[in-house]
């Protein structure tokens, strides 16, 4: 889970400017080593995306999605870095 906590951290440095994308990529295109980063990334982004206090309020116990916009940019962000990570994978591979 601490991983993800980092992944999760880079998913939204990656967002913040345009001038962290390559250095977020850079960062995470060694772990496609070890594991499976489409699946990491997007299990990330399902663990934390939905409970963000920028998208959601906690109301009796509950989370109240109150911006589904950001949740919907934050994923095609997220599908930008995986297609980033996929085209270095293919590139080692050639």
């Amino acid at each position: 889970m601490e991983l993800k906590k980092g992944f999760w951290y880079l998913i939204n440095l990656y967002a913040a400017d345009t001038a962290n994308k390559k250095l977020v990529i850079d960062a995470l295109v060694p772990f496609e080593q070890m594991m499976d980063m489409e699946k990491v990334m997007v299990s990330t982004f399902y663990t934390y995306a939905l409970l963000d206090p920028k998208v959601c309020n906690i109301s009796n116990g509950k989370p109240v999605i109150k911006r589904p916009d950001i949740v919907e940019k934050e994923f095609g962000q997220l599908k930008e870095i995986i297609a980033y990570i996929d085209y270095y994978r293919k590139e080692r591979k050639h």
